[in-house]
């Protein structure tokens, strides 16, 4: 539109053109000098003037091209209007009138938006003097106005919006009510303001959207041919700003006036389809508002309508097809009818292969088309929809501008997304992308957003599915705190403030699973009892509301044993039970959980009618589930439960029967997740054996057969069991496999998986994928209803195909060379016992003191050792299982009497199994020491002692010994492997982590990443002697092995490693075989430094091994 010319002198220019600079400057002058002396003879004299310079000079430009004629112009005129006197306002305004156009000229050639606002400004103050602006300028003002206008459209750039809002602008302040072009310039104006809210988000530029459109409706007749547009104008301006504030009084103007212009338009007129198209989108808006869905269809219907008549050619048929798109998608969620999603798809689908590749709406129709594939992918269970979604929706952010109003919009889309693909596959990625999407979407947009409180919920959603998956507490406390304010941004009275009170009831619900806190549950039940008198009536998540806010009570029972609560959860539940279409998914669920509130009724009021009624409403889940539903083995041992209650209180032994049958039909359920079957198989087997039923060896087998966390215990029974039939070889079996095979499991797989990964990466990938899923699968938590109606089946399903594919696999495996007896009864990754340390450490010394009265006492007694010895102290290996294997049994004893401690009377060692107890050897070959230091690793605490520790090693070493030192960046995972092959000890002083999820991939903290588990056993080290653990807590391939049970003391490590060492290393010798006696020693140390009752100090140095 404009060109910027080469930089000229005054010499540049042809002889006339000069002669013309030089006459206009030296007028200029004579004027100024005029004026500074205040000596005017006349005012006219200078006006000839200032005409003269301006018309030579713009003559000259108009015939060379050349702006510097402009330029000089305008500094010379704006001079001597500076100088002008306020006697001279009459001839000011006239100046004014000539500069302004000046500017304008300059303007059009150069397109510096400065020089518009200058002629605007200059003809006001022409017009505030009584100089009207001419026609000429008018048309030129009007023509900027729209050619930048429609530059926008191509351009994107936000400047042409500027100059148009400038010419419109002027032009309204410029022009008169009663002129012909006024209602043209204020419906320009608002048309304007309101793309440039629609790009920028400025507040004011909606408001101001309005206010032209509503100046402009005032001066317009109702029979003028524009009065529709304008009205259309201005309902689209009050629903744009709906969105942001939320204000009803916005839907009702915005109705009114389009119902007004849909009136007043023939129905043969082309601009019909577009009026209708903004009048549906304004009930549209009323639903979002009201909840209305009535509102919903009338938008529905309106822009159907909209989209079967004919459209004048520049009729946005893409809005039309994007906004049907959105209500039917509208509707699915108000409605669950997935007949109006995949009509949602259709549409949206259309505007993306309708529009342009440079369409700067084309991230964002990308975007719904992908929220639409997300909410199908809930249906649909192939996987197919949600990625998909993912597809789509990194398409749309990659070439979106994030600079558009609408970028906050998009990232919470993509969040919204990945927290759905990751409920999908299970991968922490995933939903750590969701969150950090949801927070540039929170960050980046206005406070007063109107998607805010959404975007809000939705990080809540993520952060909880999160906790859910790595239980950490700070993402419980992230949901509730975003659930909180989401509440308290949601206006009363809006269709998504129950759902939102709602979730963050649910919110309160999970963190009080997590803590026990009372004060969480009782915000649980307030958040949810809101959600449930707010929900309309004819919602469908209103029955999930209330079914929960039941659970609720159910738990809160148990802590207050208020009946109240009880009674209150027997009330929801039923009003749930009854309010669920008899045909849905979620009503199996209600009826196993509202047998459980009788079941508590019963246990608590000791009422057989309750009894009666839980096993009425449990058979009825059952007869509900299909035979392969995940859920149908949870309902079964609930049922069986119930009926093992009701022979324990009237004897009926037909219901011992039933329920033995129960429980064995529940434990060999073959798509039962390994803790129902457990369950189930442990109950059966008590209950066999209590009543003497043939099944109970069979019973134990069950339960050992299925590798879970509580297999240690189980065990124990299963051997009482077994010796009670004088099975004696196959008690010690299971006696010893409890205590062994939760440890030793998933290493033990490692090497199957890993042969398999070397030679069928595709599988073996797949095999561990589908493994974690299948540990996960059937773990919904049955007290939480869904609000989303379709979780129940999507889980189920999900567990057939899982369950399905992972029987592919293994018949794949089997075919492949070196794996046709590859075992498939052995799930990895199902099971693994979580080490959880001791939180509470101010009772440590009464904990102590009931170990050494109730154990350890009895224990010195059976072996002889009634005082403390005078001599050498004998060693004992501690083997334990449960709960004990948790506790610092070495450190057992009444610390208010003395000689009653066990460390006066033995050594204390440690072994995971009886099978791992070897005799001692002599080291004599053992030359060899590693010591690996990392003072400072990237990403956790310093621990400056480690560097004292190496210090006390070197003192210690002595010929023939060698000491190897690797420390700071220098150490990675491949050197530290390397030089452990190559070493007989290892001393790691390191920070270190046990993952729970994962124990093969618990490993040490070093500069170069993490050395796993799973690696070091990759080396099948064979024959090595110590490794001393300083600062963390995991070993493997070590005879011997100095460890810790919790965290310690920077200080306190190197006393220990000084004192140990100071043995081990005497005479240049290493004498692995006094591990345990030289740790004793070092503790003794330690202890009387510290003070024998500051147990958080000497009493996590443990050795293990024999």
């Amino acid at each position: 539109m404009s060109h910027t010319p080469a930089s000229t002198s005054d010499n540049d220019f042809a002889s006339g053109g000069a002669e013309a600079i030089a006459t206009a400057r030296e007028l200029i002058s004579e004027t100024i000098q005029i004026l500074e002396s205040g000596n005017i003879q006349s005012d006219v004299e200078i006006l000839l003037k200032v005409l003269f310079i301006t018309n030579t000079l713009i003559d000259e430009f108009q015939n060379t091209g050349h702006t510097k004629y402009l330029d000089i112009a305008i500094e010379g005129v704006s001079h001597i209007v500076h100088l002008m006197p306020e006697t001279l306002s009459d001839m000011t305004g006239v100046i004014l009138a000539l500069l302004g156009p000046t500017f304008l000229t300059r303007f059009e050639q150069l397109a510096k938006i400065e020089d518009l606002k200058q002629t605007v400004d200059c003809l006001i103050r022409a017009r505030s003097l009584g100089e009207e602006m001419s026609e000429d300028v008018e048309l030129r003002l009007n023509a900027i106005g729209f050619a930048y206008t429609n530059q926008f459209d191509i351009s994107n750039d936000p400047t042409d919006l500027d100059i148009a809002v400038i010419a419109f602008s002027g032009l309204v302040t410029l022009t008169s009510d009663d002129q012909d072009g006024m209602r043209e310039y204020l419906n320009n104006l608002g048309q304007s303001y309101q793309t440039r809210f629609q790009q920028r988000g400025d507040m004011d530029d909606i408001n101001h959207s309005i206010a032209a459109y509503t100046k402009a409706k005032s001066i317009t007749p109702e029979a003028h041919n524009s009065f529709p547009v304008i009205l259309n104008g201005l309902s689209t301006s009050y629903l744009i700003r709906l969105e942001r504030t939320g204000n009803p009084s916005d839907v009702s103007s915005a109705i009114s006036h389009c119902e007004h212009a849909v009136k007043l338009t023939p129905q043969d007129h082309p601009d019909l389809s577009n009026r209708l198209c903004i009048l549906g989108d304004a009930w549209a808006s009323k639903f979002q508002h009201f909840g209305d869905v009535e509102a919903l269809n009338q938008a529905i219907n309106y822009q159907e309508e909209s989209l079967s008549i004919p459209r004048s050619q520049d009729a946005p048929s893409l809005v039309i097809l994007n906004n049907l798109g959105n209500k039917y998608k509208l509707r699915f969620r108000r409605l669950g009818n997935t007949d109006d999603l995949d009509r949602a798809i259709k549409y949206y689908n259309q505007t993306v292969l309708e529009s342009m590749e440079n369409d700067a709406l084309l991230p964002f129709r990308l975007a719904n088309l992908a929220s639409a594939y997300c909410a199908r992918s809930s249906y649909t269970h192939t996987g197919a929809d949600i990625q998909t979604s993912v597809h789509l929706i990194k398409q749309a952010l990659s070439i979106a501008n994030k600079n558009h109003k609408d970028w906050p919009s998009l990232l919470s889309n993509a969040g919204t997304t990945y927290k759905d693909l990751f409920e999908e596959t299970g991968n922490i990625h995933d939903i750590d992308t969701s969150i950090q999407h949801l927070s540039e979407a929170i960050s980046g947009a206005p406070q007063d957003h109107y998607e805010l409180p959404m975007w809000l919920s939705n990080i809540g959603g993520s952060y909880q599915h999160r906790f859910e998956y790595l239980k950490h507490t700070q993402d419980i406390d992230k949901a509730v705190e975003f659930h909180s304010r989401a509440v308290s941004l949601t206006p009363k009275g809006y269709p998504e403030l129950p759902l939102r009170l709602h979730n963050l009831g649910a919110s309160y619900q999970v963190r009080f699973n997590h803590t026990g806190q009372t004060n969480d549950l009782n915000d649980a039940i307030c958040f949810k009892l809101q959600a449930s008198e707010l929900v309309q009536p004819d919602h469908s998540d209103r029955s999930a509301f209330l079914a929960n806010l039941g659970t609720s009570y159910i738990s809160r029972f148990g802590i207050s044993n208020d009946l109240n609560d009880l009674e209150l959860a027997t009330k929801y539940g039923s009003e749930a039970l009854e309010l669920t279409p008899d045909n849905h998914v979620l009503k199996m669920v209600q009826y196993n959980n509202l047998g459980n509130a009788y079941t508590t009724r019963f246990e608590e009021l000791e009422d057989i009618a309750s009894l009666e009624k839980s096993i009425e409403l449990k058979k009825e889940a059952v007869s509900r589930a299909p035979p392969d539903h995940v859920y149908l083995p949870v309902f079964l041992l609930n049922l069986g439960t119930s009926q093992q209650r009701f022979f324990e209180k009237t004897g009926d032994k037909s219901f011992l029967d039933s329920s033995l049958d129960i429980f064995s039909r529940t434990a060999q359920h073959p798509t039962g997740h390994p803790f129902i079957r457990f369950g189930a198989a442990l109950k059966w087997a008590r209950l066999s054996l209590m009543h003497k039923a043939s099944a109970d060896l069979e019973a134990y087998v069950s339960a050992n057969a299925l590798n879970i966390r509580d297999l240690e215990d189980i065990a124990a029974e299963a051997a009482a069991a077994a010796i009670k039939v004088q099975k004696y070889e196959m008690a010690l079996e299971w006696l010893e496999a409890g205590r062994s095979i939760v440890r030793n499991q998933m290493l033990q797989l490692r090497t199957p998986l890993d042969t398999l990964s070397a030679t069928h990466p595709d599988l073996a990938d797949e095999l561990h994928t589908i493994s974690k899923k299948l540990y996960s699968a059937g773990l919904l938590n049955l007290s939480e209803s869904s609000s989303k109606l379709v979780d129940i089946e999507r889980s189920a399903q999900q567990q057939h195909q899982l369950a399905k594919r992972y029987k592919d696999i293994i018949a794949l495996i089997r075919q492949k060379s070196g794996f046709e007896q590859r075992s498939a009864s052995r799930r990895p990754d199902l099971s693994f016992q979580e080490e959880q340390a001791q939180d509470n450490r101010h009772d440590a010394q009464s904990a102590m003191s009931t170990l050494w009265h109730t154990m350890t006492k009895c224990v010195l007694a059976s072996l002889g050792y009634g005082l403390p010895p005078e001599g050498a102290l004998p060693h004992i290996t501690w083997c334990t299982t449960g709960v004990l294997s948790q506790l610092p049994i070495h450190a057992s004893g009444d610390y208010n009497n003395p000689d009653t401690r066990l460390y006066n009377y033995a050594i204390s060692s440690y072994v995971a199994t009886i099978g791992s107890i070897n005799p001692k050897t002599s080291s004599n070959n053992e030359t060899k020491l590693l010591a690996i230091c990392q003072a400072d690793t990237p990403g956790q605490s310093n621990l400056p002692g480690t560097i004292e520790e190496l210090s006390s090693i070197r003192e210690c070493i002595q010929k023939p010994l060698e000491l190897t030192e690797i420390q700071g960046p220098d150490v990675t995972a491949q050197v530290v492997l390397d030089a452990m092959d190559k070493h007989d000890w290892v001393h790691l002083a390191c920070h270190a982590e046990q993952n729970v999820h994962e124990p093969a991939e618990s490993g040490f903290f070093f500069h170069g990443g993490l050395l796993t588990l799973s690696a070091i056993i990759g080396k099948s080290f064979k024959s090595k002697g110590l490794a001393f653990l300083s600062a963390c807590q995991t070993a493997k391939g070590y005879a011997n092995v100095i460890a810790t049970l919790w965290s310690v003391m920077d200080d306190d490590a190197p006393v220990i490693a000084m004192h140990v060492y100071k043995l081990l290393l005497r005479d240049g010798r290493m004498k692995g075989e006094l591990t345990a006696e030289a740790l004793h020693l070092a503790v003794g140390e330690l202890r009387e430094l510290v003070g024998e009752t500051a147990f958080e100090r000497w009493a996590p140095f443990v050795h293990i091994g024999s």
